[in-house]
């Protein structure tokens, strides 16, 4: 069997990520951007992961409750890290260093939750679908997550390299 990397919706879904502009200007077009993205983000990521994941009747009944809860999880996450983004929209271009220290701990903060929801529920994949299901879930999650990532990161200009006067 020829592997398949991308299929015509994941296709379709990368593409709208790539068609969001790259760099917000203000607080509000970051804002607008990233609800574009997390819209189209979300109505084709199940569609993608259904053809791809090729679940029996019995495991697509027993997975899709658990992957439900899941993305609510995750997208509270994500809830919490448009906070952080948005915030440091409204700093930005002048991020002071008590700013920047408060992002850097919400934002790690943040992460090591995500890091914590995925490792459970990759867990908890394994007993509901068979394990090579399962981890073929988790990297198709990881490259979803990867590819908006990327399209979030295209939209966030880097901190200024020169200090604040605080």
């Amino acid at each position: 069997m020829k592997p398949r990397f991308l299929s015509t919706a994941g296709l379709a879904a990368l593409l709208a990520f790539l068609s969001i502009p790259t760099h917000a200007e203000t607080g509000e077009d970051l804002n607008a951007a990233l609800a574009a993205l997390r819209a189209t983000y979300g109505a084709d990521r199940q569609t993608f992961l259904a053809s791809n994941l090729e679940l029996s009747q019995p495991e697509s009944a027993a997975f899709w409750p658990f992957y439900r809860e899941y993305r609510l999880e995750v997208d509270k996450l994500g809830d919490s890290l448009v906070k952080v983004v948005l915030e440091y929209a409204d700093a930005y271009p002048v991020v002071t260093d008590s700013r920047a220290r408060k992002l850097l701990a919400d934002y790690t903060s943040l992460e090591e939750k995500l890091a914590k929801t995925r490792a459970t529920h990759v867990r908890r994949a394994a007993k509901i679908i068979p394990p090579a299901k399962a981890l073929r879930w988790a990297q198709l999650e990881q490259r979803l997550d990867l590819a908006l990532r990327l399209q979030l990161a295209g939209t966030i200009p880097l901190v200024p390299s020169t200090k604040p006067v605080e």
